[in-house]
């Protein structure tokens, strides 16, 4: 209850009625749990935050200052619309044909295998990193990562580049009792296997100074 006085007592009335709450905090406060802090009394019963709000982290802009600040002379990689199922008339497979359950009067005929996960295509995620590179206007050619191209290599291959703005445009699978096992899916490969980075791959990843976008279904 302190905190939350310390925190907020100076907010106006009109922010103080609004249900939903932006809260951009660093350092310590970060992992300070909001929901649970007390915002009122009713009767002498503590009513909490998180009866009157619903909050939602977001970056602090302070986070720039420890950045170098970027330049147009070095270029922009963006990953999107990449293969996600093989109705995609670009779906060029790389895989050997394989006997499938399919019966023929009851002999079974060679066909594919289908990949274990197919999603929707992305449709509209090209305009967007390809207008999203033209805004940045860098003196160096775009990287942009599409159909085929949309491979973890790839991705990989082009940080060494040391791009300023990396900008994702991918579907992003995380799970409902681990959500913090996300996957980020480029597509699929020849051999039907999905290109994902996983969190640990996020977390190794050498990218000092860019500005990373991930614009996907659960990328929150």
């Amino acid at each position: 209850e302190e905190l939350y006085n310390r925190l907020f007592r100076d907010i106006s009335p009109e922010i103080e009625q609004k249900p939903c709450w932006l809260v951009a905090s660093a350092d310590e406060l970060f992992d300070t749990p909001l929901a649970a802090l007390v915002a009122a009394r009713n009767g002498g019963k503590p009513v909490y935050l998180v009866e009157k709000h619903a909050t939602e982290r977001i970056p602090s802009a302070l986070m720039l200052r420890s950045s170098p600040a970027p330049t147009n002379n070095v270029p922009f990689l963006g990953v999107a619309d990449g293969i996600y199922n093989v109705a995609d008339p670009r779906w060029r497979p790389g895989w050997k044909p394989a006997w499938s359950t399919a019966r023929f009067f009851g002999i079974p005929v060679p066909g594919r295998k289908r990949p274990a996960v197919e999603l929707a295509r992305l449709v509209g995620s090209s305009q967007e990193i390809r207008a999203c590179a033209r805004i940045w206007q860098g003196s160096q050619p775009p990287m942009l990562l599409t159909g085929s191209q949309a491979s973890r290599a790839a991705f990989q291959s082009d940080l060494r580049n040391r791009p300023a703005v990396i900008h994702l445009a991918a579907h992003v699978l995380s799970g409902k009792n681990e959500p913090k096992d996300a996957l980020i899916d480029f597509g699929l490969s020849p051999e039907g296997q999905p290109e994902v980075l996983s969190y640990t791959d996020v977390a190794n990843l050498d990218v000092h100074g860019a500005t990373v976008v991930v614009n996907g279904c659960s990328s929150a």
